[in-house]
């Protein structure tokens, strides 16, 4: 795979583009969570979006830019999620003690286009 400049590697990278095209994030593109989501191309699917408990009076306090993922003793094992904004930093927070995360990662560059990432 890696022969030829990682041609092989790349045309099957190519390939991986369109799973998931057809699953709904209709959540994630409502109007009030907009605003919770750090880029808008990067999305939770409906199906494996992590949820929140409902806050008073706030009908979309149960979203969160997050997503389970699979590991192999469980279907959902991890929670992947964007780094919270300023605004969702309570949000992530609370993910995390509803969901009893015992470990949290950074994957992610600590700066990014010469601004440190919060």
């Amino acid at each position: 795979m890696q022969a030829d400049s990682n041609y092989l590697l790349s045309e099957e990278f190519e390939d991986l583009k369109d799973v998931g095209r057809n699953q709904t994030m209709d959540t994630a593109r409502l109007p009030e969570n907009r605003g919770k989501n750090r880029y808008n191309n990067i999305l939770p699917y409906d199906s494996t979006r992590v949820k929140l408990s409902y806050l008073e009076d706030d009908p979309c306090s149960d979203y969160i830019n997050a997503s389970y993922i699979p590991g192999n003793n469980y279907r959902r094992e991890y929670i992947a999620t964007q780094g919270p904004l300023p605004g969702t930093k309570d949000d992530f927070w609370r993910m995390v003690w509803e969901h009893s995360v015992y470990n949290v990662v950074m994957v992610t560059q600590c700066v990014e286009k010469g601004r440190v990432r919060l």
